[in-house]
């Protein structure tokens, strides 16, 4: 058909212009927040030491347990985003992670945070997968390495956030006794950290 036009000849018509902007600050923010789950440990595993009497061997399997479900979850995170399409995939793996956080913030003890981590890992990786291909699909070629770079360069929000809300809540010196477990300022904060 003479009317046809390629992917990329497209994306030159259409042009580098708000739509795009928006697209690469979102999805930086998305990765952000997808990156929280590996940050918020290093604020988390002080603070939540005595309440889930956690040995130096749990806190190493804590620390990992993000990384496992990320790493474990890849291929099927991949294929999912390839088939499914990337924003079906995207909004679906980070509004299951909410709930996640905060059953995780109500944990009990180490066992089932741990495994809670763990399935956090597991819905975040099609964010990270996904995120940055969605960026290059909404940038014409010119742009898309920078677009990438900036997009990338904003996930340094989440080591900010998580450190702010963590100068915010940790320092507190308070509890609130719930049915089985004390509500703590770690718990306040790992429920802060998966609000986004």
């Amino acid at each position: 058909k003479a009317n046809d036009v390629k992917f990329e000849d497209a994306m030159e018509i259409a042009g580098y212009g708000k739509f795009s902007i928006y697209i690469i600050f979102l999805t930086g923010l998305t990765i952000s927040t997808a990156l929280l789950g590996s940050v918020d440990v290093s604020f988390l595993l002080p603070a939540a030491e005595c309440d889930l009497q956690l040995t130096s061997e749990d806190k190493g399997l804590i620390g990992s347990a993000y990384f496992i479900g990320t790493i474990a979850s890849a291929h099927l995170s991949g294929f999912l985003a390839d088939t499914m399409g990337r924003r079906y995939v995207l909004l679906r793996s980070m509004a299951l992670n909410v709930p996640i956080y905060i059953c995780g913030s109500l944990a009990p003890e180490f066992w089932t945070f741990f495994i809670l981590k763990l399935i956090s890992g597991i819905l975040s990786s099609p964010t990270l997968i996904a995120s940055i291909p969605f960026v290059g699909e909404f940038v014409p070629v010119k742009q898309r390495t920078q677009a990438v770079l900036i997009s990338s360069s904003l996930s340094a929000f989440s080591l900010v956030f998580s450190a702010s809300v963590g100068w915010a809540t940790l320092q507190a010196e308070w509890s609130l006794d719930l049915w089985l477990i004390k509500f703590t300022p770690w718990r306040l904060f790992y429920l802060l950290c998966g609000l986004p």
